[in-house]
C-alpha cells in the first residue's frame, strides 16, 4: 500500500489527526516520504489542513476533504463509497479530541483485533450498539468516545465503553453518564483516559459517591466496572 493509500485510510477511520499522530497509525515508510505524501495530498485538494488554537501557538491537524470532487476521488483509491468518507465539520476547539479518540480507535484495533471498534457516529448506526447502551433516540450525551465490542466462539458478547476526558466538565454531566453507564446499560466496563490527574481522581470520586448508589446491577463487580488511566499511557 502507498504512503498516500495508507494516509487517506488512516483519515478515513480516525477523522483529524496532527502530523505526528497520523505519521504513528499510517505506519508510512519514512518521515521523509510521509511527509511528501502528505503534502502532495494537501496540494491536490483531497486532504484538508485545520488549525486550532491561538494565535502564535496554533496546531495543524489534518482531514480529508469533504469537497464533492475530492471524495469522488479519495473514494476511488480506497475502493469504497464515497458518502463513507463524509465526515462532521468538527470545531477547532473540539480537534484535539476528535485526534484523541482516533488514537484510541487504532490503538484498540491493534491490540483487539477480533473485536468491533465503533466511534460515535457508527454507534448510532449500529443497532447492536444501541441495544448494549440502550440508547435512545437524541441521547447524544450518552453516548461514549468509543465502544468495543467483542464476542467470543459461544456467542457471548463483551463491551466495553471508552471516555477520552481532556477537560473539566460538571459534576452533574458527569454523574449522569457514569450512572447511565452503571445503571441503564448492558455495558461490562467503561474506561477513562484522562489527560490529568485532577480529572481521574474527579471522576473516581463522583463515581463512588454518587454513581453507585443506585447501580445494582453491577453490585457484585462495582470496583471493576470503572478503570481510570492516563491518556498518555494509550
Amino acid at each position: 500500500m502507498s504512503s498516500r493509500i495508507q494516509i487517506l485510510a488512516t483519515l478515513k477511520e480516525c477523522g483529524v489527526l496532527s502530523s505526528a499522530a497520523l505519521f504513528s497509525i499510517a505506519g508510512t515508510a519514512s518521515k521523509r516520504a510521509f511527509r511528501y505524501s502528505l503534502a502532495g495530498l494537501v496540494s491536490n485538494g483531497l486532504v484538508s489542513k485545520r488549525l486550532q488554537g491561538a494565535s502564535g501557538g496554533k496546531s495543524v491537524y489534518y482531514q480529508l476533504s469533504q469537497d464533492l470532487k475530492a471524495r469522488s476521488t479519495a473514494a476511488r483509491l480506497l475502493c469504497c463509497s464515497v458518502g463513507s468518507l463524509s465526515q462532521s465539520a468538527f470545531r477547532g476547539r473540539d480537534l484535539p479530541h476528535v485526534e484523541g479518540c482516533g488514537l484510541m480507535r487504532a490503538y484498540l484495533k491493534k491490540r483487539f483485533p477480533d473485536a468491533r471498534i465503533l466511534s460515535e457516529a457508527e454507534i448510532i448506526a449500529d443497532p447492536v450498539a444501541k441495544d448494549l447502551l440502550l440508547w435512545k433516540q437524541g441521547e447524544t450525551e450518552f453516548l461514549p468516545d468509543v465502544l468495543l465490542i467483542l464476542k467470543y466462539e459461544t456467542g457471548t458478547l463483551v463491551s466495553v465503553a471508552f471516555e477520552v476526558e481532556r477537560c473539566r466538565k460538571s459534576d452533574t454531566r458527569v454523574v449522569k453518564k457514569l450512572s447511565k453507564y452503571a445503571s441503564q446499560t448492558k455495558l461490562d466496563g467503561v474506561v477513562y483516559f484522562c489527560e490529568a490527574d485532577h480529572l481521574t481522581q474527579t471522576i473516581r470520586s463522583l463515581y463512588r459517591a454518587k454513581a453507585l448508589t443506585k447501580a445494582v446491577r453491577i453490585r457484585y463487580y462495582a470496583d471493576d466496572f470503572l478503570l481510570l488511566g492516563a491518556s498518555h499511557s494509550v
